[in-house]
């Protein structure tokens, strides 16, 4: 394990991806990966960011196993639900699975975090897939909640666009 090396590739992996050059990107997240301390506090985020490439490149299973294990490690790094890392690892699966059209799933990994922060996040993907599932009340009553949680009207403003479809 060489954690620096790790996360120097990873450096050069985002730059790659965020240029649009994915499949250059792709061998250097991998190469990361493999130098990369689970342990270590970054190694999520590898794992995230590589997701997202892979998501990119429309590869959802592959996608789906690196943001478990962000999740994995993230929750192995801090058990603390409410810990901003791991809500923002639950909200990645969890807008995996709305992309993936698999609402249920969804609901069952930000299920921890819509008791244990108090953040929109969490409410925003639960009013997705209540929606997606054909419970219009109960996703405006989500939708509402991720509303009340937003720190600030731009962020409020966000909100309502990406859920404009609960409220006619």
């Amino acid at each position: 394990m060489d954690q620096a090396k790790a996360l120097q590739q990873t450096a050069d992996a985002s730059e790659l991806r965020l240029a649009g050059r994915l499949s250059e990107a792709e061998p250097l997240y991998r190469a990361a990966l493999d130098d990369a301390d689970p342990r270590h506090y970054r190694t999520p985020d590898i794992h995230a960011e590589y997701a997202s490439l892979l998501t990119r490149l429309n590869r959802a299973g592959d996608a789906e196993k690196h943001y478990e294990l962000a999740l994995k490690l993230e929750l192995q790094n801090d058990p603390d639900e409410s810990a901003a890392p791991v809500v923002a690892a639950r909200y990645c699966l969890g807008e995996h699975y709305l992309r993936s059209g698999e609402p249920e799933s969804a609901r069952r990994v930000i299920a921890p975090s819509l008791a244990a922060a108090g953040l929109p996040l969490a409410w925003i993907v639960e009013a997705e897939a209540l929606f997606l599932s054909g419970s219009l009340e109960d996703a405006r009553a989500a939708g509402e909640r991720a509303l009340q949680l937003a720190a600030n009207t731009e962020q409020r403003e966000r909100i309502q666009e990406r859920l404009a479809e609960l409220w006619p």
